[in-house]
């Protein structure tokens, strides 16, 4: 009895293995196409971090912030709308105003909408800005060297 036991444990454990191998063959060729498909991707990586690093770097902006007293940033309270309100009375657009404050356009964004809040030299950018007539803003942004916008400020 032992020994037809031991000859249809042997026999089903063979099946098992060939249906296993059957059903997971079309897997194993999958995943040999997308390691090929990322060893030619991570190839593709490194050759345009070679470019990017051989490329001209983009001019930046100076960024000449404007003085002001620390007692004076200190007792500002700034919020999205009042940002949005300093960018209308100085008729300037979102990328002029980073450009005037020495940061980047979505985060003046960012101010606006309350998603985040400036800080620091910023900060203290933001609120000498509040006493810059219209005149001196634009005056300032053709000295950085920023193009005046075609269209009207987004408010």
């Amino acid at each position: 009895m032992g020994k037809i036991e031991t000859t249809l444990k042997s026999e089903i454990a063979r099946l098992a293995r060939r249906e296993a191998r059957v059903m997971l063959e079309p897997l194993e060729k999958k995943v040999r196409e997308l390691k090929q498909q990322v060893r030619s991707l991570n190839g593709e990586i490194g050759r345009l971090s070679k470019q990017a690093g051989r490329s001209p770097r983009v001019k930046q902006i100076p960024t000449a912030k404007p003085e002001t007293a620390e007692t004076d940033v200190k007792k500002a309270r700034i919020s999205p709308g009042l940002i949005k309100k300093l960018r209308k009375r100085l008729a300037i657009t979102q990328r002029e105003l980073a450009a005037l404050v020495g940061v980047s356009g979505p985060a003046v964004q960012s101010w606006e909408q309350g998603n985040a809040r400036p800080r620091g030299e910023n900060l203290a950018a933001l609120v000498a800005l509040r006493g810059v007539s219209p005149a001196a803003a634009a005056q300032q942004l053709a000295d950085k060297g920023v193009q005046a916008s075609q269209r009207r400020p987004r408010v």
